[in-house]
Order: C-alpha cells, then sequence, then structure tokens
C-alpha cells in the first residue's frame, strides 16, 4: 500500500509527515542508518509519525485545521513559532518533517522502539518503623527521550525545565 504523505491540506487518509525520497535524501545528507526496503521504509515513516503525534499531541501551537476529519495533527491554523512568526496554515512545517524522518531511522533501526511494551516495576518497601514506600519506576520511564527531535522542534514548541508551555493556543 502506497505511503499516503501530509500535503498541507489536511488530508483524511494521510500517514505521514515525509515521503521515502525525502527521508532518504535528509538521512544521505546526514550521515543517518536509513536502510531497509521501499515498504520497511514507510512502516517506519508511519510508525514514527504516529509516536510524533502522540508524543507532542497537546504541544503543538494552534488547533488542527480540519478538526478530526483531517489524520494527523498538521497542518494546523493560528500556529506560530516561538518567534511569533505565523505558520502558514497549509503547510506542515520542516522542523515537524524532520523530526518525522529522524523518528522513523530509529524506528527502522529498532521497529516498536519508540514505543515499547513496558510494564512499571513498582515496589512496595517497608522502611522499619517509618512505614512503607512505594519505589521503583513506572512504564513512562522506559520511553526514549530523542533530544534531537526535541531539539528540531525546539521553534515550535519550548521544553525547557521539564515543563512544557505552548506559545500560543
Amino acid at each position: 500500500m502506497a505511503l499516503v504523505v501530509e500535503d498541507g491540506t489536511g488530508l483524511a487518509d494521510a500517514e505521514s509527515y515525509a515521503s521515502v525520497a525525502a527521508a532518504d535524501a535528509y538521512a544521505t545528507a546526514r550521515g543517518l542508518t536509513w536502510t531497509g526496503t521501499e515498504t520497511e521504509k514507510e512502516q517506519a515513516l508511519r510508525r514514527a509519525t504516529s509516536w510524533l503525534d502522540a508524543r507532542y499531541r497537546g504541544k503543538w501551537p494552534g488547533d488542527k485545521r480540519r478538526q478530526r476529519f483531517q489524520a494527523l495533527e498538521w497542518p494546523r491554523t493560528g500556529a506560530h513559532d516561538m518567534a511569533d512568526d505565523p505558520i502558514d496554515y497549509q503547510s506542515v512545517p520542516v522542523e515537524v518533517v524532520n523530526a518525522t524522518i529522524e523518528a522513523a531511522a530509529r524506528e527502522a533501526a529498532t521497529p516498536g522502539g519508540l514505543s515499547p511494551d513496558v510494564t512499571g516495576e513498582k515496589v512496595l518497601t517497608r522502611l522499619g518503623e517509618l512505614g512503607w514506600t512505594l519505589t521503583g519506576t513506572g512504564p513512562e520511564a522506559k520511553r526514549p527521550v530523542l533530544t534531537v527531535i526535541d531539539d528540531i522542534l525546539s521553534r515550535l514548541i519550548y521544553t525547557g525545565r521539564g515543563v512544557t508551555r505552548v506559545l500560543r493556543a
């Protein structure tokens, strides 16, 4: 099945922000490992796009152009970047395309690596006469933190001190 790439109109059936050709060019220019068949690359781009939308959904500026009628989070209306420059409502920002490709390269190398199946590791421990405490990590701690993607998207969202704020909503 051919990959449906968002073209800026808010397609109801879009699956990715980047094409295989765009990913090939980006990866080659940056020396990224980006291998596999055409089908495997399309699958990685689909998974990367889904991950990107889920990971940043509440952090994007503006509103979805066609609301629930479009498949992906971009294009958006009323969106501005960190410099308060407007983002064209008929396009997908280059930062989102590049972040998709970066995530797809990692997905191609390790399918499912962006959203691994995990279980929490909470342990109830007795603290002498002080009582009990819950220690360990939950599933969120097992998710990869891809700083390169946060860096690429930094003009669109603010991520600092563990807090994310939207410049304009």
